[in-house]
């Protein structure tokens, strides 16, 4: 049986992920990040396709884990995540699904998320007063305390999220309040 805390955990990142509010994951939910992240940049740009294809790969993911007809619902999500928090093979796939998050977070590409690089991915989610939150999240996920983030250091709270009932764990505000 999984904590209350966690499913909330569980639902927040659903609900922050569900941009046209359908009460389902689908594509467009993702083409709509997306959009949202390659802002400013133009439509046939390098960096937004690059962008895109981040986002539909990490759809495709999570529709081959949870999904059915091409759509993810909350509770298809929370129960999937429930039976696979433990499998190695989940747990691969949330640092692969990291990894292309990193990507698209570290906009000036010197391998590690600056504050202001986090900051603006609290923006891109949407995330009421991102400024503020986005400071609280960035302080707690840098543990090695040197004022920026590590690929590592991102896993760590991506899993911290996805996994972990404790609510001390650095990863609790990865994506923001909770809501």
């Amino acid at each position: 049986m999984m904590s209350e805390f966690w499913i909330r955990k569980i639902k927040s990142y659903f609900r922050r992920l569900d941009w046209n509010k359908s009460d389902d994951w689908t594509r467009e939910d993702f083409q709509m990040m997306a959009d949202r992240f390659a802002e400013g940049e133009s439509e046939d740009s390098k960096r937004r396709r690059q962008v895109k294809e981040k986002f539909f790969l990490v759809f495709d993911l999570y529709v081959e884990v949870a999904g059915k007809d091409g759509k993810i619902t909350e509770d298809q999500l929370v129960e999937a995540v429930k039976k696979l928090r433990r499998d190695a093979g989940f747990q691969k796939m949330l640092e692969s699904l990291m990894h292309e998050c990193f990507c698209l977070v570290d906009t000036d590409g010197d391998g590690y998320i600056q504050q202001p690089e986090y900051v603006r991915f609290f923006y891109n989610f949407r995330i009421a007063d991102h400024e503020r939150m986005a400071n609280i999240a960035f302080k707690a996920l840098d543990t090695d305390q040197d004022g920026k983030l590590s690929a590592e250091e991102m896993i760590a709270g991506v899993k911290d999220y996805m996994l972990s009932e404790d609510e001390s764990r650095p990863g609790t505000l990865m994506f923001g309040p909770l809501i």
